[in-house]
């Protein structure tokens, strides 16, 4: 049975701070180029969804097809409960959080080489926002192996 391998990562990043610019003059010229870093709050987000893996038994990035579903947990308000009775089911719409995709781009990059080798890899997913609770800000995500593609066999006509 393929049952998926599941990841709970810290909450992540914004891509804003995921990457940084640093402009850079080519030696010998004044052409200018723009080079793109980590920054040191990217790498310490890749080191702990490192950690997360290895402690979900992936020593090496899975080869082949996957499948990621992400389930992205926002931050509660101290105020959640006036909220709940102020706002009713959908309280949880004026809780602030990263866009989903935003959230996904910097997950997606940093789980590459450590659950995957290359995000091209990845050929279905799901997205959700859930409701926060009191285990934390996080991001769960679900790793599956897709099966290789079956071969379709020609049409005896």
């Amino acid at each position: 049975m393929n049952e998926p391998i599941i990841l709970s990562l810290p909450y992540p990043i914004s891509e804003n701070h995921y990457k940084a610019p640093r402009i850079i003059t080519l030696k010998g010229t004044r052409k200018q180029t723009i080079m793109w870093y980590l920054t040191p709050e990217a790498k310490v987000f890749i080191a702990a969804c490192q950690k997360v893996a290895y402690a979900a038994g992936l020593k090496e990035p899975l080869t082949g097809r996957v499948d990621l579903s992400y389930r992205l947990y926002p931050h509660r308000p101290l105020d959640y409960k006036k909220r709940m009775r102020d706002l009713g089911p959908e309280w949880d719409d004026s809780v602030q959080r990263l866009d989903i995709y935003n959230a996904i781009k910097v997950a997606a990059d940093a789980l590459q080489g450590i659950v995957y080798v290359n995000d091209k890899q990845i050929y279905k997913g799901a997205l959700e926002v859930a409701e926060p609770d009191e285990y934390g800000a996080r991001l769960i995500v679900y790793v599956k192996r897709l099966p290789s593609k079956v071969t379709q066999q020609p049409l005896g006509l």
